[in-house]
Parts: C-alpha cells; sequence; structure tokens
C-alpha cells in the first residue's frame, strides 16, 4: 500500500535558499529613498479606499476653514 507522504512535494532547506538567492543577485536592496516624494504620495493614495479619500478631504476643508477664521479675525483686530 503506497503512504500518503509519497505522494507529497518534497522541500529542501539547502536548494530552496539557493533558489530563492538567484533571483535577487543582480538588484539589490530597494531602498524608499530612491522613489521620488511624488510618487510615494501617488502611491499612498493609490492604495486608499473611496471613503477615507473623501473623509480625509472633508476633514482638511474643516481644519482649512477653522483655520482661516481664526487667522481672519486675529487681522481684523489688529487693524481696527
Amino acid at each position: 500500500m503506497r503512504r500518503l507522504s509519497s505522494s507529497l512535494p518534497r522541500f529542501s532547506s539547502h536548494s530552496s535558499l539557493a533558489y530563492g538567492e538567484k533571483e535577487k543577485l543582480g538588484r539589490g536592496r530597494w531602498s524608499l529613498h530612491d522613489v521620488p516624494m511624488v510618487g510615494r504620495l501617488r502611491g499612498i493614495l493609490a492604495r486608499m479606499g473611496r471613503k477615507l479619500k473623501f473623509r480625509l478631504l472633508l476633514g482638511f476643508l474643516v481644519l482649512l476653514g477653522l483655520w482661516i477664521f481664526y487667522h481672519s479675525r486675529e487681522s481684523r483686530s489688529v487693524q481696527g
């Protein structure tokens, strides 16, 4: 009778390491500093969902409105 384990794939730690390293030899390590800021921001925005983008935009607009409101009051009180 044939054993169930005889049909399973066999993984050797020595051969799998050599195979994985061959693939990465010419590329070197990936660095975050090599990617421009615009590319990083586009990547972050691409991974966000539509609802999250809308909520962040709404929060930014509220904060911008509050900032403009309080700074416009300061400038009027200093002048008059």
